[in-house]
């Protein structure tokens, strides 16, 4: 089930709940917090439903442009965006390209093909959805973005890597400081 956290008054106590850019959300702490960020009001529908399906997802913030997807980064701090790479005002990639940000969510990209995936991976996505969106690879792609986000909270917690981003740069960035046994190497 999809939990929508719960706007914050200025003194704190929970306000009713809005949209997700009226205000800073709470969540609870097992939730894996996510950023919806397309301008299709039926993609945006659809994946809202397809999360829904897990546990301890918490949409944290919706966007409709790029613009608007670079402002709920920077103001409600997500684990994980999922974000159309045809985002209006601002491309999905030149949204997440932006600097600024002390860190990034975990990135996984929606598209209507999969023309942009190179360059999505070389910004450090963790997999690439094309839609039509179907369950499977969603619940698949959030699994992944989960496991990224698991591994940041666990090297954060042991002091590696202080202040560095969710595992925002490339793939060998992601990896980089990992015991990997031998024989689990990639040859």
């Amino acid at each position: 089930m999809v939990h929508t956290c719960h706007s914050v008054s200025p003194d704190g106590s929970a306000a009713a709940p809005g949209r997700a850019s009226d205000r800073p959300r709470r969540c609870t702490s097992g939730s894996l917090r996510v950023l919806l960020a397309t301008g299709d009001a039926g993609v945006m529908h659809h994946l809202r439903d397809l999360l829904g399906l897990a546990s301890d997802v918490a949409v944290v913030a919706t966007a409709g442009s790029g613009p608007e997807a670079v402002a709920a980064i920077g103001r409600f701090a997500p684990d994980v965006a999922f974000v159309d790479l045809q985002l209006p005002g601002l491309g999905g990639l030149a949204a997440l390209r932006t600097p600024g940000r002390s860190t990034s969510p975990v990135f996984v990209p929606v598209s209507a093909s999969d023309r942009e995936a190179v360059a999505a991976f070389e910004v450090g996505a963790v997999d690439y959805l094309v839609r039509p969106l179907e369950r499977e690879r969603v619940m698949r792609a959030l699994a992944r973005a989960g496991h990224a986000v698991s591994i940041h909270r666990a090297t954060a917690v042991r002091g590696e890597h202080p202040g560095a981003p969710p595992l925002s740069g490339p793939p060998s960035d992601a990896v980089a400081g990992l015991d990997i046994p031998p024989d689990r190497q990639a040859a």
